[in-house]
Formats: C-alpha cells, sequence, structure tokens
C-alpha cells in the first residue's frame, strides 16, 4: 500500500469519525454553529482589506501563532501516525492548507503570503519542543492550576511565539502587529486554560465552598495570569513606541473585557464545551459590532451586561454543583 493511499484511508476515517461526532451534537447546537459559521464567512467577503506590508505581516502573523497550535502533531498523533506507517509532512501540508481558506477568502495575494511563508515559519517552529514547560518559573498560585496545566501543555508556545512576535513588531515599530500580539498574549491563554482544560463538573465543583467563591476565584485568577504578560509589554511599548502608549492602554481593558467574557461564556453553559465556546463567540462578535458602530452605547452597556452574566453563572453553577445522592 503506498503512502498516498494510506493517507487517504486514514483522511477517510478521520472524516467519518467528524460526522459521527457531528450527528451526536444536539440538532439546536448544529444549528448554531452553522450560524455562527456562515457569520464569519461572510464577514470576511465583506472585509475589504488591501494588500501592503502592514496587512500581509498581520496576516502571516494570525497565521504562524494559530498554525502552531492547529497544524501541529501532538505526541499521541506521531505515535499513532508512526505505527500506520504514515508520514507525517503530507498531513502537515493539508492542515495548513485548509488553515488558509479564511485568507484566501479574505485576499488571494494575502492567502498565497501566508501560505507560503507561514508554512515554513510553522514547519520549523513545530521541530521545538515548547510543551515540557520546564523552563516557567514558578510564579504562579496553587490555585491557579488551571492556567499553570494549560501552560505547561499548549500553553507555553503561546507565550514564546506572543512575546516573539511582539519583539519583532516593537524592532520594526509596526503597531498593528504589536496589537495582534498583545491580545494573542492576553486572551489565548485564558481560552486554552477554559475551553482546552474544563475538568470533570462534580468532583471538581465540589471542592470549593460556594459557587459565588469560586467564580471569584476564577475572577482573580484570570486577572494575575492575563494581566502577567501585560506588564512586561506595556513597558516596552512606552519605551520603543511611545506614541501609541494611549492606545495600547484602551486595548489593555478591550482584552480583559474579552477575558471576562470567556469566563463568563465558559461557566455559564457549564459543562457543556460546545455551547460555551457557541456563547462565547456570539457575545465577542455582538460586542465588537456594537463597539465598531457606537462606542458609547457599548461602554455604557458593557458593566450591567458583565452584571447579567455574573448573576446567571452563578445560577447555573449552584444548579451544577451538587451530585443528588445515590439511591
Amino acid at each position: 500500500m503506498g503512502d498516498w493511499e494510506k493517507i487517504y484511508k486514514y483522511i477517510w476515517l478521520k472524516g467519518l469519525s467528524l460526522v459521527r461526532l457531528w450527528r451526536e451534537i444536539p440538532f439546536v447546537y448544529r444549528i448554531l454553529m452553522l450560524a455562527v459559521i456562515s457569520l464569519a464567512i461572510y464577514v470576511l467577503i465583506l472585509l475589504h482589506v488591501p494588500v501592503s506590508v502592514k496587512s500581509l505581516s498581520v496576516g502571516l502573523c494570525v497565521f504562524v501563532l494559530v498554525g502552531m497550535y492547529v497544524c501541529s502533531f501532538s505526541f499521541s498523533e506521531k505515535i499513532v501516525l508512526k505505527s500506520l506507517g504514515i508520514k507525517l509532512f503530507p498531513l502537515f501540508m493539508i492542515r495548513c492548507f485548509l488553515l488558509s481558506i479564511p485568507f484566501f477568502i479574505l485576499n488571494v495575494h494575502i492567502g498565497l503570503v501566508t501560505v507560503s511563508l507561514g508554512l515554513v515559519c510553522v514547519y520549523f517552529l513545530s521541530k521545538v519542543n515548547f510543551r515540557s514547560g520546564k523552563s516557567l518559573p514558578s510564579v504562579y498560585k496553587k490555585t491557579s492550576y488551571q492556567w499553570l496545566s494549560a501552560y505547561r501543555s499548549e500553553g507555553v508556545w503561546v507565550l514564546i511565539a506572543g512575546f516573539l512576535f511582539f519583539a519583532v513588531a516593537l524592532y520594526h515599530k509596526n503597531e498593528n502587529m504589536s496589537c495582534v500580539a498583545l491580545g494573542w498574549l492576553m486572551c489565548v491563554p485564558c481560552f486554552i486554560s477554559y475551553y482546552a482544560k474544563m475538568p470533570e463538573a462534580q468532583i471538581w465543583l465540589i471542592s470549593y465552598r460556594s459557587a459565588s467563591f469560586l467564580l471569584r476565584c476564577k475572577l482573580i485568577e484570570m486577572l494575575i495570569n492575563a494581566l502577567l504578560p501585560a506588564l512586561i509589554c506595556i513597558p516596552a511599548v512606552m519605551i520603543f513606541m511611545p506614541a501609541y502608549i494611549l492606545l495600547f492602554i484602551k486595548l489593555l481593558f478591550v482584552f480583559l473585557f474579552v477575558d471576562l467574557l470567556l469566563l463568563y461564556s465558559c461557566y455559564l453553559c457549564y459543562p457543556s464545551i460546545i455551547m460555551s465556546f457557541l456563547c462565547c463567540f456570539l457575545f465577542v462578535m455582538i460586542w465588537s459590532v456594537v463597539t465598531l458602530m457606537h462606542p458609547v452605547v457599548s461602554a455604557c452597556i458593557s458593566a450591567p451586561f458583565l452584571l447579567l452574566l455574573h448573576i446567571f453563572t452563578i445560577q447555573n453553577l449552584k444548579s451544577t454543583r451538587y451530585v443528588e445522592p445515590a439511591s
């Protein structure tokens, strides 16, 4: 059996497993997912991004940062593929091509640049083992286990790649790439911690004395772990790009608000990870559209909206927390 035949059969089986997973998702969730995907494609088609050095650099930065997570192979995947006699590079190319589809929808030239240069960057960066976590300083509290476990698995490369691109952006005085890198450093670890490391519901929830205490601990952890990268980036901006310091301070509060939406969306629909992710995406999209169209209205409704999310999240955690006694 040739290599391409093995790859074809592997992709076929992978597709069948995805179809089975799709059928297991409730009908309402499937409708919501299709609506979210359609909305994202519609927004990409409407955007008219001119081809320039800044747009190409930001597109390449986003492609490499996302590709490091999407296109790389986990240790278990490598073992399975090696036992099946399947080479990793063709599958890596297929994943990079699928990742480049949104960039081609946005602009053909941006898609060609990102898929060519980004593929090379992702390939060489994926050869470096960022997942050991041995070099991490122990500056986090023991209560931040969920964040720390995320950093030790998928999240280490997020910090390293984010700080690397932030340094490159500062060197070239590129404020767009710097903004993307700051948002990446503040929001992506939060997303990984709450959506890639969600523990079992009952065993974990009962370790906290109340739902409000649980949410208060998570809010403190989120603020500490999200502000740590910002405390490094903001002084660097003051030194190398002082003209944009007010912009970065504004973006700091914007990214903190996005982290709050990530946190509340996770526990608002807990333990349904699919519904939590969909709510998170919808909240961020709606808030972004309202902010772009009416910034004053967005600033006025943000605090009441977070208060409502806080109340409903506590009610959901209270209803999920206690286990019914066995009869």
